[in-house]
């Protein structure tokens, strides 16, 4: 039962493999300073344990999913320097353990929900 899977600084290309969401006791990912492109996948969504993901320095794109509010144990999520863009979704507010969270250097755009950092009364 794979927990933990390091693999930044590589030369790692293509997409994000949808099968890295059936690995359900994955706790660390990452994947960082890579040459991925395209989306993340949503079946990401399903990894219910994971408490770090780190995709920064990639060229991922597209907008980030809703599904990534599936990660009640979310503590560290890097995203920085890819090229997401649209709006950041409110459902990131709904992790409740998050205390890190990296979105600099992206295309994100609108407004910043309030449900982000427990703002919402």
């Amino acid at each position: 039962k794979l927990r933990e899977l390091y693999l930044e600084n590589n030369r790692l290309s293509g997409p994000l493999p949808i099968e890295l969401g059936g690995r359900k006791f994955m706790e660390v990912l990452d994947l960082g300073n890579n040459n991925f492109s395209g989306p993340i996948p949503a079946e990401l969504g399903q990894l219910s344990k994971l408490r770090e993901l780190y995709l920064e320095n990639n060229r991922l794109s597209g907008p980030l999913p809703i599904e990534l509010g599936g990660w009640k144990s979310m503590e560290v999520l890097d995203l920085d320097n890819n090229n997401f863009s649209g709006p950041i979704p409110a459902e990131l507010g709904q992790l409740s353990k998050l205390r890190e969270l990296y979105l600099r250097n992206n295309s994100l755009s609108g407004p910043l929900p309030i449900e982000l950092g427990g703002w919402k009364s």
